[in-house]
């Protein structure tokens, strides 16, 4: 079975062989050299039409690419106007016999984008950022959580790798569109993600792996190895 993982972080040569080696695994190298100005040649045109606009990354998503956005921004002049925001927004997974709040299937933390007012009637456009638009869900829930604060705004979504299939219920673009040949889809993953959550990992091998121990040792390995760097894990799970 063909999986997909956004290598966006630092992996020693040897153990991204070895991940590489592992059954089904494709992986999309993250380039930092190019991927940040092909991904404001995506957003630009957008932001130029409508300049009362607004870019909302999702925290823990591929920050550093986010933020070049915004320095690109202010270098055209849009900085103050068009302001750039992160949100929480976590799926998350209990590990396989575990509960947590409750719940034994995976279920979705939300959080409020930031604003200095409780309605923001002259936002044209938000724009959501993220690494990767798997089925669509985590943009899908914060427009459901959102929308009324943006009563006048469309909504965008904009991200590195995402899924043919996917279905965000809004216009989105990507870098890396990701076919699955057969109607079969296929499950696509940031490695950041996959390190930082290790019930999103479990789950994640248990359900794609014949052999989820490898996959999870080569995670162990790349942890140890320090050279992947992380972000905390916003909720201890």
């Amino acid at each position: 079975m063909r999986k997909v993982i956004l290598l966006d972080v630092p992996v020693p040569e040897r153990l991204e062989e070895q991940l590489a080696m592992l059954e089904g695994i494709e992986l999309i190298k993250y380039d930092g050299a190019r991927w940040p100005r092909m991904l404001w040649n995506l957003l630009s045109p957008h932001l130029l039409a409508l300049p009362d606009s607004l870019c909302v990354w999702v925290e823990g998503s591929g920050e550093d690419a986010w933020r070049l956005v915004e320095t690109h921004l202010h270098e055209t002049g849009l900085g103050n106007a068009v302001p750039v925001v992160g949100v929480f927004s976590k799926r998350i997974v209990p590990k396989p016999g575990q509960k947590i709040n409750g719940f034994r299937d995976p279920y979705w933390v939300v959080g409020e984008i930031p604003t200095p007012r409780f309605l923001m009637p002259q936002i044209q456009e938000v724009i959501l950022l993220d690494d990767v638009i798997s089925s669509g869900t985590t943009v899908r829930k914060l427009r459901e959580r959102n929308a009324w604060k943006f009563p006048n705004a469309t909504w965008r979504a904009v991200a590195c790798v995402g899924r043919a299939e996917a279905s965000p219920k809004m216009p989105w673009e990507v870098l890396h569109l990701v076919e699955s040949p057969g109607g079969k889809k296929v499950p696509i993953n940031s490695l950041s993600t996959l390190l930082r959550d290790r019930g999103i990992a479990e789950n994640y091998a248990q359900r794609n792996f014949s052999a989820p121990e490898h996959f999870l040792q080569v995670l162990s390995e790349i942890r140890s190895d320090g050279e992947a760097k992380l972000l905390p894990e916003n909720l201890d799970v």
